[in-house]
C-alpha cells in the first residue's frame, strides 16, 4: 500500500469521525477518549521501547527499531486529537486549583514538547547514522535515551494524572500511572512485534541474519516479562486500596465492579494475564515469528479492552458498548496508520551502518 492510498483511507476515517460526532455527540465523547488513549499509548510505548533498545542493544531491538521509529510519526495527529478530547471533556475543562484548565493545558504542552523532542532526536540521529560511518549519531542516541526515559516516566505520570484520573475527580492512586506505563509498553511492543513479522521484507541478507530464532525469542521474553509486570502492578493497586479500605479510592473499583462491568473485569483478568502468560511460558511459541505475531495481536487487543474498562465506566454506570467504541478506535487507527506508514516507507527497514550490528555478526552493507 502506497502513501496515497493511506491518505485516502485516513480521509475516509476522518469523515467517519465527523459523522459520529454529528449523530451522537455524547457517545462520541466517550468513544473518542477511548480511541485517543489506545493510540496515544501505542506511540508512547514505542517511544519508551526505542530508548530501551538504544541503551541495551540486542538483536530484538534492530528487528523493530524502524517500526518503533515509524510509530512516533503520529505525534502531531495525537496532539490535535488531545485538543478535541480536552474541549469535549467537562471533567478536564471545569477543574479548579491544580486542575484548572490553564494548568492542565500548560502541562500538556510541556509533555508534548518533551515527546516531540525525544521523537525527533531519536529518528534524526538514526537516519543520520545511515548516511555516515562516523559513530557520533549512535553515541547521541545512547546519550539521549537515559535522560529521555526519566523524562518519559515523569511526563507520562503527569499526563495520566491530568487526563485519565481526573475523569473521576475524587479518585487518586500513585500506582495508576505505573499501570498505564506498563500498558503503553505492552501496546507499543506487541504492535512492533506483530508489524515486524508482517512487514519486514526478507530481500536483504542482513534482515535474514537479524530475523533469527534468538531475535524473536527475545521479543517473546520481553512480552512475557511485561505481561507479568502489568499483572503485578494492576493487582498491587487493587490490593492496596482494598486493604486500606479507603472510600474515595475504593469508589473507582466499586464503579467498575457493578452494573455489568464486573464481568468485563473478570474477562480482562483472563485475556490480559492468564491466556498470554500460559502461552508465553513455553519456549516454542516465542521462537516462531508467525506464532509470536498472533500472540502479540492477542496482547494488543487485550490491553485495548482493559483501556475500555478504564474509560467507559466514567461515563456509563451500567455496562454499555456502542458501535462507536469500535468505529472510532478503528478510524483513529487508520489516521494513525497513515502517519506510521509514511515513517515506515521513508527509511530502510533496518539501520544500515549502526556499529552495534557488527557485534551481532551482521554483515555490513
Amino acid at each position: 500500500m502506497n502513501n496515497r492510498k493511506m491518505g485516502w483511507a485516513a480521509s475516509g476515517a476522518l469523515i467517519v469521525c465527523l459523522l459520529a460526532a454529528w449523530l451522537a455527540p455524547g457517545q462520541f465523547h466517550s468513544s473518542l477518549c477511548f480511541a485517543f488513549l489506545v493510540w496515544f499509548s501505542v506511540t508512547l510505548g514505542a517511544l519508551a521501547q526505542l530508548m530501551v533498545h538504544h541503551l541495551t542493544g540486542g538483536r530484538w531491538g534492530f528487528l523493530v527499531q524502524r517500526i518503533l521509529e515509524a510509530a512516533l510519526f503520529p505525534f502531531p495527529v495525537l496532539a490535535v486529537l488531545f485538543i478535541v478530547v480536552f474541549a469535549e471533556t467537562p471533567a478536564l475543562r471545569h477543574g479548579t486549583g491544580y486542575f484548572h484548565p490553564a494548568w492542565v493545558l500548560g502541562r500538556a504542552v510541556l509533555c508534548f514538547a518533551i515527546w516531540f523532542w525525544l521523537a525527533w532526536t531519536l529518528r534524526s540521529n538514526s537516519i543520520a547514522q545511515d548516511q555516515t560511518s562516523d559513530l557520533e549519531p549512535t553515541r547521541k542516541l545512547r546519550a539521549v535515551s537515559g535522560p529521555g526515559l526519566v523524562l518519559y516516566f515523569l511526563s507520562v505520570s503527569f499526563a495520566m494524572f491530568d487526563w485519565v484520573m481526573q475523569l473521576e475527580p475524587n479518585w487518586r492512586s500513585t500506582m495508576f500511572p505505573v499501570i498505564m506505563i506498563a500498558t503503553q509498553t505492552l501496546l507499543g511492543l506487541s504492535f512492533a512485534t506483530a508489524a515486524a513479522a508482517l512487514l519486514l521484507p526478507m530481500r536483504d541478507k542482513r534482515i535474514g541474519e537479524l530475523a533469527t530464532t534468538s531475535g524473536w525469542h527475545d521479543l517473546g521474553k520481553l512480552l512475557f516479562a511485561f505481561v507479568i509486570f502489568w499483572t503485578y502492578v494492576a493487582f498491587a493497586q487493587f490490593l492496596i486500596i482494598w486493604c486500606g479500605n479507603l472510600p474515595l479510592e475504593s469508589a473507582w473499583y466499586l464503579r467498575r465492579g457493578q452494573g455489568g462491568w464486573e464481568w468485563l473485569a473478570r474477562f480482562i483478568a483472563a485475556i490480559c494475564f492468564v491466556g498470554p502468560a500460559a502461552v508465553l511460558l513455553f519456549q516454542p511459541p516465542k521462537k516462531k515469528s508467525r506464532t509470536l505475531a498472533k500472540i502479540a495481536v492477542w496482547i494488543w487487543l487485550a490491553q485495548a479492552v482493559y483501556l475500555f474498562w478504564v474509560i467507559a465506566p466514567s461515563f456509563f454506570p451500567a455496562f454499555h458498548v456502542s458501535w462507536m467504541d469500535f468505529a472510532l478506535p478503528l478510524a483513529a487507527g487508520t489516521i494513525w496508520g497513515a502517519f506510521f506508514w509514511y515513517g515506515w516507507s521513508a527509511a530502510d527497514p533496518i539501520p544500515r551502518r549502526d556499529p552495534r550490528l557488527k557485534e551481532l555478526g551482521v554483515t555490513a552493507p
